[in-house]
């Protein structure tokens, strides 16, 4: 039997009422009657039968009325209450329900009445026999409709269910089934769900070898606490009762494919639901933001569990599933109209109290964007563009470079190595993130390993992974690792949900390499600076690395650094850099950092890495890797990318005549006249100095005085260090001050760097923000820049520019230096 489905499959609780279904049954016999259009007649005889009737099995209290305005018969009313399912439920067998039939139309019977209904039962169906006997008491009494006269000798009640629709504790939603066996069944034998005394169609299929399935769509009923009941029937009326016992079916909310909704796990909740249609495509559900640890699980259209996934700590969780086969669900259960629905349960996991409320987002696309301070979907990407869609269904077309799509498909969020021995974690660098694919580590000597890898998409992916005497996982989701003398390289390859491979690399180098890079390279810095090393020279083997001993102890150092506005950052950009008591030093909001952010800024090891290794790049003129294309990719949509005037060119004419990097230039420039050029030392436009400029805001030293730094770097570029005298020295001259033109400015700004600075030995982005430099003069005080990211910022533009431009794989040379009593821990930005 075939049952009708809306598509969209979330419309629950649909109940029954008995006088409803009385009515209906009763309706339908009417209409089906083609051979009768007689009306019913009531008398004494016929109300009392409906009153015992009303007495023993229920039904309609207005039976009689109706009865006797012809809208069915004494017949019709005794059928339908003896099918109805709460007498179903009740009385089941022969015998009782000839008695009961007895008494219904007798009122005091004999034997020989019970008898006669019994012998009726033997032959004819149970509707039959019901009309059969009213009928004898009064022609006008019987059915109007044509009754199947037959019974089902086939059906003798034998069924034993083998698997309920809640065995081993599933929680009812989508299609349930439940499974059993019967004894020749029958053809005309059919299962409906009795729930709380209301009717749900259930469909029954059977192998043709006794087993039987019947499947109900839960959506049927509503959320709640239920008592039901199984039904079996057959054509002639007969009936056995299954007690299915308490069940209870879940309130779910709805989300929908491309959508993002806002959640929130109520303090005291354990878990919520939802439903998920996912049309014809994959279910891609993502749980981000999430304020406490949650366990998510995903269960397909019969309530199986897909998988479960539970990151401890983690903020986002990932769930997947396949596009299901609705037409093969729809052939297997019998129901139509069957949808690609999936079911989604977020729990708190054992750490979270149940006292604090867990918000959330479910967004419901493969990728997950972050976007003006919001989670939203990811609709499409053309290349160059993402389609995004948030909470409230708003559009957003926005650059790559605007967008941060979360990792979640195809990466890991977890990597842990230990020392097999001792058991100690062994810390890779850098620090583990999704999206950062290459570590190493350090060994004195040859040792066995253990690793363990997560993927963030848990069940939906796959993780695999090789290496030197690699063993089998335990227990614990470890394998074990025999590395050997020299580099050794273990590979975590992870295939995504959608396909996509994406692999994670762990060079570890035990004792030496062989290749004289421990030997002449790493033996000039201390052990803790050897990771980084490692993971540079295995990346770019061509990479030059000098070791400069400051002599310093580093505490030390940092409490100089800590002193005297040396160290500033703005409020309006890092709020959480820098101390909340401090003063300002420079308009508006330039204000002292935090000595742990100055640990941070200092602490070379901290940038061992190829996107900020750039700090450290010595400075001078290389024309190998320094190219007019290189600057070009650097001010590629700044105020110097124009056709007004060859920046490109005047920086590069400067950095041949200075011996300075045209990219120190021109990411100082930038660095010091922002991307736009907001300061009007870039325009020549300072009051009463029109036409000077001062790109590199030489002499713009801070000032509490009308105009402050601005004024100051106009005063310098024309008259240079003495304004007052309004004279330049010869040696400002070299300098060729005033700077009236931008090729002056560019070109006699580059030579003032040069002999200030990268002839002085502060030849690297990190020794003109620290000086630590022993060059015969006094430390701490020549430093260009009080803010604590100068060489941090200038040095990822650097780096961008060569990546760009296809240089990362030239020779560089970098310094760094190295300090005494350095702290064992490092990696993280308070």
């Amino acid at each position: 039997m075939k049952g009708k489905r809306r598509p969209e499959y979330l419309i629950g609780g649909l109940a029954f009422g008995l006088a409803g279904i009385i009515l209906s049954v009763l309706m339908i016999i009417t209409l089906a009657s083609a051979t009768s259009s007689r009306l019913s007649y009531m008398d004494s005889t016929g109300s009392g039968i409906v009153s015992r009737c009303q007495e023993i099995a229920g039904g309609d209290s207005c039976a009689a009325d109706r009865i006797s305005n012809g809208l069915y018969s004494v017949s019709d009313y005794l059928i339908s209450v003896f099918e109805s399912p709460d007498y179903l439920v009740s009385t089941t067998g022969d015998e009782a329900f000839a008695r009961d039939l007895a008494k219904v139309v007798y009122g005091d019977y004999g034997e020989e009445e019970l008898s006669d209904i019994m012998s009726d039962l033997s032959i004819y169906s149970r509707m039959y026999t019901i009309d059969k006997t009213v009928k004898g008491e009064g022609r006008s009494y019987r059915s109007t409709g044509d009754l199947s006269t037959g019974k089902d000798s086939s059906f003798d009640g034998n069924i034993v269910v083998t698997e309920n629709f809640t065995s081993e504790g599933r929680v009812l939603m989508g299609i349930s089934s439940c499974l059993g066996r019967m004894t020749h069944p029958g053809t005309d034998i059919r299962a409906d769900i009795l729930l709380d005394g209301s009717l749900c169609h259930g469909y029954l299929s059977t192998d043709g070898s006794g087993g039987f399935r019947v499947s109900w769509d839960t959506s049927q009923a509503r959320p709640g606490d239920h008592k039901m009941n199984l039904i079996f029937r057959a054509d002639d009326g007969r009936s056995v009762a299954i007690d299915g016992g308490s069940i209870d079916i879940p309130e779910f909310g709805s989300i929908a494919n491309d959508r993002v909704t806002e959640c929130v796990l109520e303090s005291g909740q354990d878990s919520v639901w939802y439903r998920f249609n996912s049309e014809d495509r994959d279910a891609y559900v993502n749980i981000v933001g999430v304020t406490g640890d949650v366990q998510v699980s995903l269960y397909d259209l019969f309530g199986e569990k897909i998988g479960t996934n539970d990151l401890p700590g983690l903020t986002n969780e990932v769930l997947r599933g396949r596009a299901q086969d609705t037409a093969e669900a729809s052939a297997e259960t019998g129901i139509e109209g069957i949808s690609n629905c999936f079911y989604v349960n977020v729990r708190r996991s054992s750490g979270t109290p149940d006292s604090d409320p867990v918000r959330f987002y479910l967004v419901q696309s493969k990728d997950v964007a972050r976007y003006n301070g919001t989670y939203m979907a990811v609709l499409s990407d053309n290349g160059s563009t993402y389609r995004l869609v948030d909470g409230d269904s708003n559009l957003f077309e926005a650059n790559h470079s605007d967008v941060e799509i979360l990792a979640l498909n195809g990466s890991l969020c977890d990597i842990t190595m230990t020392d097999a021995t001792s058991g100690d974690l062994i810390p890779l660098w850098p620090s583990f993130e999704p999206d950062k694919t290459e570590y190493a580590f350090y060994m004195p000597e040859e040792k066995p390993v253990k690793l363990s890898s997560v993927s963030r998409e848990g069940y939906a992916a796959h993780v695999s992974m090789s290496g030197p005497g690699m063993g089998s996982e335990d227990e614990q989701g470890f394998t074990d690792f025999d590395l050997n003398g020299g580099m050794n390289e273990i590979a975590i390859s992870v295939e995504s949900f959608s396909g996509e491979t994406k692999e994670y690399m762990i060079y570890v180098l035990c004792g030496d390499d062989g290749s004289g890079f421990a030997r002449d390279t790493l033996s000039q810095f201390p052990e803790s600076y050897y990771s980084g090393l490692i993971l540079l020279h295995y990346q770019h083997p061509d990479y030059v690395f000098t070791a400069y001993d400051t002599g310093l102890k580093f505490n030390e150092a940092v409490e100089v650094e800590d002193s005297g506005g040396r160290s500033l950052a703005t409020y309006t950009y890092d709020p959480t850099l820098v101390k909340p008591d401090s003063k300002v030093y420079d308009a508006p909001d330039w204000m002292a950092v935090k000595p742990e952010v100055i640990r941070y800024f200092m602490d070379p090891r901290n940038f061992l890495r190829t996107d900020r290794i750039f700090m450290f790049e010595r400075q001078s003129f290389n024309p190998r890797y320094h190219t007019r294309d290189g600057i070009r990719s650097m001010i590629s949509g700044t105020f110097m990318d124009t056709t007004d005037y060859d920046y490109v060119e005047a920086i590069y004419n400067a950095a041949e005549t200075s011996g300075v990097s045209p990219y120190l230039l021109a990411s100082r420039i930038l660095q010091e006249m922002g991307n736009y050029g907001q300061s009007d030392l870039a325009r020549g436009t300072v009051s009463g100095y029109e036409g000077y400029y001062n790109f590199y805001n030489i002499g713009s030293y801070a000032s509490t005085s009308a105009g402050g730094p601005v004024l100051n770097g106009a005063r310098y570029a024309r008259w240079g260090n003495d304004p007052d005298s309004q004279e330049i020295t010869d040696k400002e001259a070299s300098y060729l001050l005033p700077w009236d033109s931008i090729d002056k400015a560019i070109t006699g700004g580059a030579l003032w760097i040069a002999n200030g600075y990268i002839n002085n030995g502060q030849d690297t982005l990190y020794f003109q923000k620290f000086d630590v430099v022993d060059n015969g003069t006094t430390r701490y005080d020549h430093q260009y820049a009080g803010y604590i990211k100068m060489a941090y910022s200038e040095g990822y533009r650097y780096y961008k520019s060569y990546m760009r431009t296809g240089q990362l794989e030239n020779s560089f040379e970098f310094i760094i230096p190295v300090y005494d009593n350095m702290p064992e821990e490092y990696g993280f930005l308070p």
